[in-house]
């Protein structure tokens, strides 16, 4: 019995050793998890706060990023509506020197067709004005002639009357041969008084004159003779000159 209770005790020690040797083996075995644990935890939390260092460059960078982006943006927004705005002003300006222009070039136009009108109604006064003076002329032309006519009459009147009272011959022209000859001549006395005649001749060499001086009473008739003694052809003169006498 005794042996049995040592055997016994040896066992339980054997297993209270055993079982101590376990408990501490799971002690260890939970010390290592959690000096794991913490190792693991300090290094993902090193590897933690390194990530996140770098997400917050990363971030800061993107924000950086965006920032400049947003600002290139804003002055291109800026940039185009100025570029809007002045562009308006200038359409703005470009609409209001058009409608100047036009403006401008409708007074012109006003004016020029105002001076056209004025230059059309001076050209028409003118025309009539040149029509009246061309009638007048025509009128005055017609006048001319018709007192030239009346002048001519009035001259062939008094040539008629004249020849009427002065002496006239007959007739004009004397001819003769080559050998000479005699022609004759008759004067009358047109006048109402007496007359005393004389005849002049160009070469008395040649020419006899039969009678030279004589009276004619008022209408009436004188004969007279002239002879040429034969010579060469050639064209003389006979002046009969008369003057009233009492």
């Amino acid at each position: 019995k005794e042996d049995e209770g040592k055997k016994r005790r040896e066992k339980d020690e054997m297993k209270d050793k055993s079982y101590g040797s376990k408990k501490n083996k799971k002690e260890q075995r939970e010390s290592d998890k959690k000096f794991d644990e913490k190792e693991g935890g300090e290094s993902e939390g090193h590897k933690d706060s390194a990530v996140g260092k770098e997400s917050e460059k990363r971030e800061s960078s993107k924000r950086k990023e965006e920032e400049k982006e947003s600002g290139q943006k804003k002055e291109e927004r800026e940039k185009e509506d100025k570029d809007d705005e002045i562009k308006k002003d200038k359409e703005k300006e470009g609409e209001e020197k058009e409608d100047k222009g036009e403006d401008e070039k409708g007074e012109s136009e006003k004016r020029e067709e105002g001076e056209k009108k004025e230059e059309e109604k001076k050209e028409e006064e003118e025309k009539k004005e040149e029509q009246k003076k061309e009638e007048e002329g025509k009128k005055e032309e017609a006048k001319k002639e018709e007192e030239k006519e009346e002048e001519k009459k009035e001259e062939q009147k008094k040539e008629e009357e004249e020849q009427k009272e002065e002496v006239t011959y007959d007739p004009k022209e004397l001819k003769f041969t080559l050998a000479g000859g005699s022609v004759k001549f008759t004067t009358k006395n047109g006048t109402g008084k007496r007359q005393a005649l004389k005849i002049k001749c160009s070469d008395n060499f040649l020419y006899r004159v039969n009678p030279v001086f004589s009276f004619v009473e008022p209408g009436a008739e004188q004969t007279i003779e002239v002879i040429r003694q034969s010579g060469n052809p050639k064209i003389d003169k006979l002046v009969l000159i008369h003057t009233p006498v009492r």
